[in-house]
């Protein structure tokens, strides 16, 4: 439906494996989600919807604490249109809050899997959305050139003053 009040969402000291085609948590509204000690993998594990057929995802804000791990899987075959990330946006203004957690991009495909993205077939998807990165979290990369899919410079991400580690591994 059309919901513009977001909605509350709490996702405590949970699992959730949507394996590598599905969606760990995906919403079609605007959400207030908390992610807290809990595992999300998929190939996204989470995807912030646009306004196609809802409301969309504008204006949501998500927390993500407390040794969570969100960890994108692309393991899809080598195609272009295969290329995804761990946390995609595709609508605006999503605060995304990560603290003390970690969130990663791994599978065995040679075509991208960022760990931030966006849907690059909708027009004007990740529009002046803020990442918070604080704490001591983990940020890692399959490659250091798919850190963030994110071509929209109205997007920021930023790295509170505590260590942050961003790396990335050899597959």
């Amino acid at each position: 439906g059309y919901y513009t009040t977001p909605v509350t969402i709490n996702v405590v000291d949970s699992t959730i494996d949507a394996g590598k085609a599905g969606y760990g948590i995906i919403t079609f509204n605007p959400v207030k989600l908390t992610i807290d000690n809990s595992d999300i993998t998929g190939y996204a594990a989470l995807y912030m919807k646009d306004e196609t057929g809802e409301y969309g995802s504008a204006g949501s804000e998500v927390t993500i604490k407390n040794g969570s791990v969100l960890t994108g899987v692309n393991d899809n075959a080598d195609h272009p249109s295969n290329a995804f990330a761990t946390i995609v946006f595709e609508d605006t203004n999503i605060k995304v809050n990560i603290i003390d957690s970690k969130v990663e991009a791994t599978g065995t495909s040679q075509v991208g899997q960022s760990v931030f993205g966006e849907n690059a077939s909708v027009a004007n998807s990740e529009k002046g959305n803020t990442i918070t990165v604080s704490g001591k979290s983990e940020i890692v990369t399959r490659k250091d050139e798919e850190f963030t899919g994110l071509a929209n410079d109205n997007s920021k991400i930023t790295v509170a003053a505590e260590p942050v580690f961003a790396y990335w591994t050899v597959w």
